[in-house]
């Protein structure tokens, strides 16, 4: 919902290894939705900005045939709902530089989670671990502004972070087991 509540922003497409998103902005009271004009070849989890005259996503502007860890158009982005070009945030740099991993964000998407003041929430992977972070992004140039910064501390994989207005933030925290049985035959 946008801040306001009287719209709605989602995705469509397939989850893994997709090669093509549309966001779509609805009428919370209902009616046809419409195409969030960005100029992206494929959007997919979008968040609203704070104004809520905004919406960032992670996206491409060419198909999903190179691998993101060196696809310079994979990268978070600013697009108005009103239309307009879409901003590269330059958030994918961002993570490169600090060893997270971009390289399949279709199966772990390094995406906007949420908003808290002027930083943005997300999941990232670093290893074999997922945390959630943080990275400060302008709200006047929808540029990032600083280095990513980990928020949470675990060993396994703490992920799909919803964050509250106020600030909290619910998330998962997995721990994964693999196992080997012998079983006679």
């Amino acid at each position: 919902f946008s801040p306001d509540g009287k719209q709605i922003v989602y995705w469509t497409g397939e989850r893994y290894f997709a090669t093509f998103g549309e966001v779509y902005v609805v009428a919370s009271t209902g009616g046809a939705p419409t195409l969030l004009q960005t100029g992206i070849t494929s959007s997919r989890y979008p968040i609203w900005t704070p104004d809520g005259e905004h919406v960032l996503f992670l996206g491409r502007q060419r198909p999903a045939m190179a691998s993101p860890a060196t696809d310079d158009s994979a990268d978070w982005w600013v697009a108005a709902v009103n239309g307009g070009v879409a901003v590269k945030t330059g958030a994918y740099q961002a993570f490169r530089g600090r060893a997270l991993d971009v390289s399949v964000p279709d199966v772990f998407p390094t995406a906007p989670a949420g908003w808290i003041e002027d930083h943005v929430v997300f999941g990232g992977r670093s290893g074999a671990t997922e945390n959630l972070w943080q990275i400060p992004l302008s709200r006047t140039t929808w540029r990032v502004q600083g280095s990513p910064e980990r928020v949470t501390f675990g060993s396994g994989l703490e992920a799909k972070v919803c964050v509250a207005t106020d600030g909290r933030m619910a998330f998962v925290s997995l721990n994964e087991n693999v196992d080997l049985w012998l079983l006679p035959i």
